[in-house]
């Protein structure tokens, strides 16, 4: 069994980002630390860097990169995983963009692919 962590981006950290974020860091307070936050990207720079202080402080300070540009963040991070927080219109093409770099896993309004 590989004990590599899954390497963990929010994208979107407005609104609905918020309950993510601390669901997480819940589990991880809970011994469930199988994933590492690697990044946090928003259009707005300030709520990604406060995400990834937030995310920093449940992983031994080691904090998130910040991105204000998605596309930027899936060519510059290997990532296993990203948790789409976005409008929903954006849903689908924020997916068909991560998935050109990872596997991706989308539920959204009644539908989902992998």
């Amino acid at each position: 069994m590989s004990t590599e962590k899954v390497r963990l981006a929010i994208i979107g950290c407005g609104g609905m980002a918020g309950a993510h974020l601390n669901a997480y860091i819940r589990l991880k307070n809970q011994g469930l630390d199988q994933f590492d936050f690697v990044a946090m990207c928003d259009i707005v720079e300030n709520r990604a860097q406060q995400f990834a202080q937030k995310a920093a402080e449940s992983q031994d300070c080691v904090a998130p990169m910040v991105y204000t540009d998605m596309h930027t963040m899936l060519e510059k991070e290997k990532l296993h995983a990203a948790d789409i927080c976005m409008p929903h219109f954006l849903h689908h093409t924020t997916a068909i963009a991560c998935r050109a770099t990872s596997p991706v896993f989308l539920s959204s309004g009644g539908w989902s692919q992998q």
